[in-house]
């Protein structure tokens, strides 16, 4: 309702009181909001108000505190909330999970209400996690990554965890995030080259690989041996220096074969 809406309802007797707030410009040009309050103190036989009393306050300082308030809490909503990444806040001296986001939910498979009333010793195996909030409470940061079964599955997780401060009391704020495909990917990778170097080194002949730049990727032993030099001695060098009559840097470049 507008001002003029709710003092004809308090005027009319159909409200105790009346309390409403709008700005007015000031003299310097600014906006100010001013709360007015007030009521009937005396009307007539009839019930009409015949005198009335009031204040009126500036609550600018008042207003602006709600609008932080509120840019804060769609800070939070933005920042913790709606943010795909896991995120927990917990006590770091008993471990409750005072607040977890929806992906946090996810990762444990847990509704929110049910995460929040969880400690996360329930919730992750080892002590990892203990022993990290022991240096969040001492105001350190700490980095880690652990394996534990979650939500049904064996996976892995890296978790980063900092103290924050909240009336006055010191939280634990933990980023958590699931790196099990990236932890399969290095490790089928890293297979993936142990079988390539086996075949490498098993080659009848010399073997090396020549970047597009004319420069040593890799190469067998026998290779090396051959040579007479340290693998670490030739990687990243041009071929130029160990090999005469090799197609120019441009044929390289452009992919084309060479024997």
């Amino acid at each position: 309702l507008g001002y003029k809406q709710v003092l004809h309802a308090h005027l009319m007797g159909r409200t105790p009181s009346f309390s409403f707030e709008y700005r007015l410009r000031h003299e310097n040009g600014s906006w100010v909001w001013v709360q007015n309050r007030g009521r009937v103190t005396e009307r007539d036989a009839d019930g009409l108000p015949l005198r009335a009393s009031g204040t009126h306050l500036d609550v600018s300082e008042s207003k602006r505190a709600e609008q932080l308030l509120a840019e804060s809490k769609r800070f939070y909503e933005t920042v913790f909330a709606t943010n795909n990444a896991a995120k927990l806040i917990l006590d770091p001296e008993s471990g409750r999970v005072i607040d977890g986001n929806g992906a946090a939910a996810q990762l444990f498979g847990l509704s929110h209400q049910s995460l929040c009333s969880s400690r996360i010793q329930a919730l992750t195996t080892g002590r990892e996690v203990e022993l990290t909030l022991a240096v969040v409470l001492e105001g350190q940061h700490q980095c880690f990554e652990y394996t534990q079964s979650f939500s049904g599955r064996d996976g892995a997780l890296e978790v980063h965890a900092g103290p924050v401060e909240h009336g006055g009391k010191r939280l634990a704020f933990l980023i958590l995030l699931d790196i099990t495909e990236r932890i399969r990917a290095m490790t089928a990778l890293e297979q993936s080259e142990a079988r390539f170097r086996v075949l490498l080194d098993q080659a009848g002949d010399s073997v090396f690989l020549i970047s597009s730049l004319g420069r040593l990727i890799d190469g067998n032993q026998m290779m090396f041996d051959q040579l007479g030099y340290a693998r670490e001695q030739l990687i990243g060098e041009s071929v130029d220096r160990f090999v005469t009559g090799l197609p120019s840097q441009s044929h390289f470049a452009e992919g084309l074969p060479f024997c």
